[in-house]
């Protein structure tokens, strides 16, 4: 369910001229209802059963007009068509179609490393069928340009703590020591700081050497080392980067 607040984002986004059109030619609606009400013989008093149409019904059917007409607001830093690419490599959003291929991402390792449970890939993997931006997360897609085929997932999230922009990211396994890791990430923080975002914290196990190789060369520097505790309930220590424009 949306929010005041946001339901009100939406109708102020619409040109005033139009929702004056939309509303005025429900008032009529409403007021020709209430006539012909009358004309039915209701009872009551007819200037209450006047009012009552040309006004709470009208109000009405516009709340449930914007809740099923206005888009979600999230908060998605990213705009709706990302397409960077690099080298060898396409980074764009996911898409419905590609929830089959982003199953193949996450791959047994990567989801290990992160903390996913097997029940967690599949809930996140059926919802990224409908969306590739839910809440405070916005997941993009790292592809090869001549084959089309996977490289790499990245999923942005501003939850940790709020405003505080932060990047996963994963590599299939059969991409690993060819410098697509470095290509990709270096990619995905462009795509970050384009959109605007000057800074980004990424985050990986103080056991992890490979992954902290691919983030160490993309300039980012560690700020600290704390105890981390992943979705799995897991405890690990690891290294956490800034990386800046």
């Amino acid at each position: 369910m949306r929010s005041a607040s946001t339901l009100l984002r939406q109708l102020w986004t619409l040109a005033p001229s139009w929702v004056a059109g939309m509303v005025a030619v429900q008032v009529w609606v409403g007021l020709i209802m209430g006539v012909l009400l009358i004309a039915a013989g209701v009872g009551g008093n007819r200037w209450v059963i006047l009012g009552v149409s040309a006004i709470i019904l009208p109000t009405c059917w516009s709340a449930i007009w914007l809740i099923a007409k206005a888009e979600p607001v999230s908060d998605d830093p990213l705009p709706k068509t990302v397409h960077h690419t690099t080298r060898r490599l396409v980074i764009r959003r996911l898409e419905r179609d590609d929830v089959i291929t982003g199953n193949a991402v996450m791959d047994d390792s990567a989801a290990a490393a992160n903390g996913w449970t097997s029940e967690m890939r599949g809930a996140t993997n059926a919802l990224l069928g409908a969306f590739s931006s839910v809440g405070r997360r916005c997941h993009l897609i790292v592809c090869e340009i001549d084959s089309g085929e996977c490289v790499a997932g990245a999923v942005i999230t501003n939850h940790r703590p709020p405003g505080q922009w932060n990047l996963g990211f994963w590599v299939l396994p059969v991409y690993r020591g060819k410098g697509f890791a470095k290509e990709a990430m270096a990619g995905v923080l462009a795509v970050i700081h384009d959109a605007g975002i000057p800074v980004v914290h990424i985050g990986t196990s103080v056991e992890n050497a490979a992954m902290q190789a691919v983030i160490g060369s993309t300039g980012s520097v560690i700020v600290e080392t704390i105890p981390h505790e992943l979705p799995d309930g897991t405890v690990t220590e690891s290294h956490w980067y800034v990386h800046t424009e």
